[in-house]
């Protein structure tokens, strides 16, 4: 090959590792533009694998899996904005992305009357889906990691912030690792849900004192403190109602 066969390789093969690096550089400004497109695809696959795993219990085809992890994107991400423009009396300009709490109230109805619409064990049902709502909801908090929201206050020393974001990953994860298995093993009857709402209510009650707010706040508190009562009261109360039925159960069978 002479040299100048050579020089006209080169340069075609540094034209092609141009285009690819272009490309990737194009397709990884897009994804930086669409954050929120590809965190709701990644809800939707990683909710259609767990519905998946738990077909057999729900009794559902593959397909129906599908349905309803892109329902409960749909339905999740819709509560969480209309709770956000709530909060400040309608006015869109000022109000936040979203507000996970919205997510936390609305997804055990549609569940819940979805179970009903379509003849299933509520419980199974509920407890199942308490696992979609934190899939959900540690992608709505890696949103917030990418667009730098949701932070908590300043450290007196270091100039670091209170990994708030951080701890309510770790507090999703644990609760997955703990009830997943839970779940496939039969171990579990309703309870799963109200579990979820009651301590994720008490965690978010604390971690809002360290954090920046900028919508919201009512003299020292946020609304999120009020959400956060909300859902422990909500969780309680429905925990306490499944308990004094298991009881009453548990005694007619003893008899």
């Amino acid at each position: 090959m002479s040299y100048c066969e050579q020089y006209e390789e080169t340069i075609l093969s540094g034209k092609t590792i141009l285009k690819r690096v272009v490309s990737i550089q194009g397709m990884s400004i897009w994804i930086q533009q669409h954050v929120l497109l590809m965190f709701a695809i990644g809800i939707i696959i990683c909710n259609f694998a767990w519905l998946l795993s738990c077909k057999k219990k729900l009794s559902i085809s593959w397909y129906a899996a599908l349905i309803i992890a892109i329902l409960h994107d749909i339905v999740g991400y819709t509560a969480m904005r209309l709770l956000a423009i709530i909060e400040v009396g309608g006015d869109i300009s000022k109000a936040a992305n979203m507000r996970l709490f919205g997510a936390v109230f609305l997804l055990p109805l549609f569940y819940y009357f979805g179970a009903k619409l379509f003849k299933r064990n509520t419980a199974v049902v509920m407890d199942i889906s308490a696992v979609c709502l934190t899939i959900g909801l540690i992608f709505g908090r890696f949103d917030c990691l990418v667009g730098g929201c949701c932070t908590g206050m300043r450290l007196p020393f270091g100039g670091l912030h209170w990994p708030l974001r951080e701890i309510e990953l770790i507090y999703y994860g644990i609760f997955l690792l703990y009830y997943c298995p839970r779940i496939h093993q039969g171990k579990t009857r309703g309870e799963v849900y109200p579990v979820f709402m009651l301590t994720y209510g008490a965690l978010r009650f604390v971690l809002e004192w360290f954090r920046v707010e900028y919508t919201t706040s009512i003299g020292a508190l946020h609304l999120a403190h009020i959400w956060a009562l909300v859902s422990f009261m909500i969780g309680l109360s429905i925990y306490g109602t499944l308990m004094e039925k298991r009881k009453r159960q548990g005694g007619k069978n003893k008899g």
